[in-house]
């Protein structure tokens, strides 16, 4: 069960957990971590099991699982594209609401807001900025995992809708709005092994990723443009490049210039986690992980890239939210370093 000792709380394989924050340890650290953050009035009831390095959700959890998806595709199948569309609202209080009022009343002023809102979702780009590669290219990948988690052939069909669309949107001026259908079309064909999938993927990487890119100067592995060369949006290109590489044949002409792209990008940004702090969650933890797990043999072909280390920095800091009661990072986020954690024990 749960052992307590010199501070640290061990969680045993085989152990349910029933609580708003599990704690797994090894001898060298001791990871804390919530279960329900973020997730709103979800906080009591969670459970998960530890057992041979998997964790598995409680029923409570479970049910919102069963629930979010056949809410996605539902909404993807009102758009009649395929797209898996953001919702036209125009009240509430917070950032998206702003956003979203926003775009809105531009389709309005322009005479395009009938064309392009179907039965309430916004489902289509009309201003081709590249924003519905956005959500098209979450809940397209969302649906990818849950198929692989329990495949049921509706998650793959809704995500092949999604993915197909991706791959005929155009490239943005916005390099990390590219790289969101580039995570989509990569996942899309490892789970499918359908070429045009990763024909499109490579497009995207090319024509829409790998451009922005500076690859000389004190910058260099950085996105050019002032807003791609926020932390946040570099690694969720990070993400998005990972995901490629995973799937590139060895074999493939562009190979070399992604795992390019790729170690650039980890090395202008990683050390700075130890040696000036940190400047993103959430999407670095993403990113990082996703880098992480790729094969021994990737890794060694990107080399030295402070991985490891600005994970550490980052584990340790949602470690010491949570002991504050202070969550500092999302529930995907809190979910991958529980797995990382559970890894270690191993």
């Amino acid at each position: 069960g749960i052992v307590a000792g010199a501070g640290q709380l061990n969680i045993n394989a085989g152990t349910t957990v029933t609580a708003t924050t599990a704690t797994i340890a090894t001898a060298a650290n001791t990871m804390f971590l919530p279960i329900s953050s973020g997730i709103g009035n979800l906080a009591s009831g969670m459970q998960v099991t530890v057992s041979g390095g998997v964790v598995t959700p409680g029923s409570t959890i479970a049910s919102v699982v069963s629930t979010a998806p056949t809410f996605t595709t539902t909404s993807a199948s009102s758009t009649g594209t395929g797209v898996i569309p953001f919702p036209a609202l125009r009240s509430g209080s917070g950032r998206s609401f702003e956003v979203s009022e926003r775009f809105l009343a531009g389709l309005e002023k322009s005479g395009q807001l009938t064309s392009v809102v179907r039965k309430g979702w916004v489902s289509a780009d009309p201003m081709e900025d590249g924003g519905l590669q956005f959500d098209n290219g979450l809940g397209g990948c969302a649906l990818l995992e849950l198929f692989v988690a329990t495949k049921d052939q509706r998650y793959l069909d809704g995500a092949r809708k999604a993915a197909d669309w991706a791959a005929s949107a155009p490239v943005v001026p916005n390099w990390n709005y590219n790289s969101f259908s580039l995570q989509l079309l990569a996942q899309a064909y490892q789970a499918t092994h359908e070429e045009r999938y990763l024909v499109a993927a490579r497009r995207k990487f090319l024509m829409g990723v790998q451009p922005g890119q500076l690859v000389e100067g004190p910058r260099a592995g950085r996105w050019a443009d002032a807003h791609n060369a926020r932390p946040a949006y570099h690694y969720i290109m990070v993400r998005a490049l990972a995901s490629l590489v995973a799937v590139l044949p060895k074999d493939d002409a562009e190979r070399p210039a992604l795992l390019a792209c790729l170690r650039l990008a980890l090395r202008a940004r990683n050390p700075e986690f130890t040696s000036k702090g940190i400047m993103n969650i959430d999407s670095s933890i993403e990113a990082l992980v996703a880098v992480e797990n790729l094969p021994a043999a990737i890794r060694e072909e990107l080399g030295p890239c402070d991985i490891t280390e600005a994970l550490d920095v980052l584990e340790r800091h949602v470690a010491d939210g949570v002991m504050r009661r202070k969550s500092s990072a999302g529930p995907e986020a809190c979910a991958l370093l529980l797995e990382r954690a559970v890894r270690r024990i191993k």
